[in-house]
């Protein structure tokens, strides 16, 4: 009879142990994830300003071909 105990006892912890192998793994699976999502989010912010700010650069570059074909008659290829 405490041979049946004990083995119930054994199937019982051995569940919670699993379990909470189970929870340590996830947790540390989620931190994983949530640190690469953090370094994508900061690539995704700094693309978007590079691309802010090749338009900026591009709008100035046609601004400045602009003024010099008004002002001195000279013409560009465009892009």
């Amino acid at each position: 009879m405490n041979a049946n105990y004990l083995a119930i006892l054994l199937w019982v912890g051995s569940l919670i142990a699993q379990f909470i192998a189970y929870m340590v793994l996830a947790a540390r699976q989620r931190g994983r994830d949530e640190a690469k999502m953090a370094e994508i989010e900061e690539c995704v912010a700094e693309i978007k300003e590079l691309k802010e700010d090749a338009i900026h650069r591009r709008l100035m570059i046609e601004n400045i071909a602009t003024y010099l074909e008004a002002k001195n008659g000279i013409t560009f290829r465009r892009m």
